[in-house]
């Protein structure tokens, strides 16, 4: 508990919460967007998920943290709780404080995994928020609005702490295998930024991570590209495999990031 604790003040840094804030911008803009098609269309009722639904806000905040928005501030996190304490030096210092290597890594895994979890709740409630202030100044000119299905809802719920587990893991490994701020931040949000045009070309798609996470949160219409920031489904995909392969990404990143340390020449290891 002690080290977790560690961990959680390495990352309460003004980077992240700056990071946070612009999340936050950028989604409710994406949102207003949104909003702006449908008041232009007169749609009736405005279609589910919406921010205008608190239900459906929440829900909009989960498809955005586990889409590109997420792996910013995954890379954001990886940068500051990571890959600082090799550029800083601290690193050496730390591991012969814990000694256990492995032990470390799950640390910082469960940190990045908790603030991720945080910005989940705190995107929730600004988009709720945002969605009041929207109904107040549109007044009539939303004629209703279509609620989101509490059984949708709690889906995207139950799948959403696998992906934040998954950039949460990744983001420890980029950091501890790039040891710098820019290279770690680089590595994870460029190339999976990168990645996402093969999403739905065979075969080439089942080596990136937007594939199984698109497959795994069934992304899709209606709000798409607007919900989230990533690509469709692929059709061909159930979600028990994508949800599989995620599960093996998670085993395999703790695996890599506790070898990359243990390898690392810093202090002798208990472990």
């Amino acid at each position: 508990m002690l080290l977790l604790r560690a961990e959680l003040r390495k990352v309460a840094h003004p980077a992240i919460a700056m990071s946070l804030c612009g999340l936050i911008v950028i989604a409710i803009s994406l949102q207003a967007l949104v909003l702006r098609e449908e008041v232009a269309s007169a749609a009736d009722p405005v279609p589910a998920p919406t921010l205008l639904d608190p239900l459906g806000a929440a829900v909009i905040a989960c498809e955005q943290v586990a889409s590109l928005l997420g792996v910013g501030l995954a890379a954001v996190i990886a940068a500051v709780g990571v890959a600082s304490e090799f550029t800083s030096g601290t690193i050496g210092a730390v591991v012969a404080v814990e000694g256990r290597r492995g032990r470390l890594v799950a640390a910082k895994a469960a940190a990045a995994f908790m603030v991720l979890t945080v910005t989940v709740v705190v995107l929730a409630a600004s988009l709720a928020l945002a969605g009041v202030a929207a109904k107040a100044v549109l007044g009539e000119r939303i004629a209703s609005v279509e609620p989101t299905a509490l059984s949708e809802a709690l889906s995207v719920f139950a799948r959403l702490p696998l992906v934040l587990l998954v950039l949460a893991m990744l983001g420890v490994l980029a950091g501890l295998v790039f040891r710098s701020e820019v290279g770690a931040a680089t590595a994870l949000a460029g190339l999976t930024a990168l990645s996402l045009p093969l999403t739905n070309l065979s075969p080439v798609n089942a080596l990136t991570l937007p594939h199984w996470v698109a497959a795994w949160m069934g992304f899709g219409p209606p709000g798409y590209p607007y919900d989230f920031v990533w690509s469709y489904a692929p059709s061909d995909v159930g979600v028990a495999t994508a949800g599989a392969v995620l599960a093996l990404v998670v085993c395999a990143s703790l695996a890599a990031a506790t070898l990359t340390l243990r390898a690392t020449d810093l202090v002798p290891t208990s472990d």
